[in-house]
């Protein structure tokens, strides 16, 4: 009787879980968008801080410039995108842009704020994402479900011959 349940129990598995393998095989993946930079630079009185990025690739690249309002809010809070050759582009106070690049390399985010306030401090969060404009595809591998699947069966073979033995 046990044997019986164990030969049930594989045979549920087996239905289930071929299933759940065909479901995942064909889902489509999410390309997620690369960070390039996250930080929380700290301005006491007039600074500026400048980043090295590196973009992989030809893409869109979409940057956020928050001032936290800690301890006191920022004066001239200001975000430019350049290369060693020139500004490509620029956004003054908070806010969002989003623009592309042509080609991999190497780029450089300036961030710019003047801290306020008794202390005259104050905290701005920056980020730079970047997203392929062509991103790679998923390559299928055509034959590794039906060996997966085929090996899964061999297992299940396996252990309903050791259930009558």
């Amino acid at each position: 009787m046990i044997e019986q349940k164990k030969v049930a129990a594989v045979r549920r598995w087996w239905k289930n879980g071929a299933l759940a393998l065909a479901c995942i095989a064909g889902a489509p993946f999410a390309q997620a968008d690369t960070v390039l930079l996250s930080e929380s630079p700290t301005f006491s009185g007039s600074q500026s801080y400048v980043y090295s990025l590196t973009a992989p690739g030809a893409g869109a690249i979409n940057v956020t410039l928050t001032d936290l309002k800690f301890p006191a809010a920022l004066g001239d809070l200001s975000f430019a995108f350049t290369t060693a050759a020139g500004v490509l582009q620029t956004l003054e106070g908070e806010g969002a842009l989003s623009f592309d690049i042509a080609e991999a390399g190497k780029y450089y985010a300036v961030v710019s704020g003047t801290g306020l306030g008794k202390f005259s401090l104050g905290q701005a969060s920056v980020s730079v994402l970047f997203a392929a404009l062509n991103p790679p595809t998923a390559v299928p591998l055509p034959g590794a479900l039906a060996l997966l699947l085929s090996g899964l069966g061999g297992v299940a073979g396996f252990a309903r011959k050791r259930a009558t033995a």
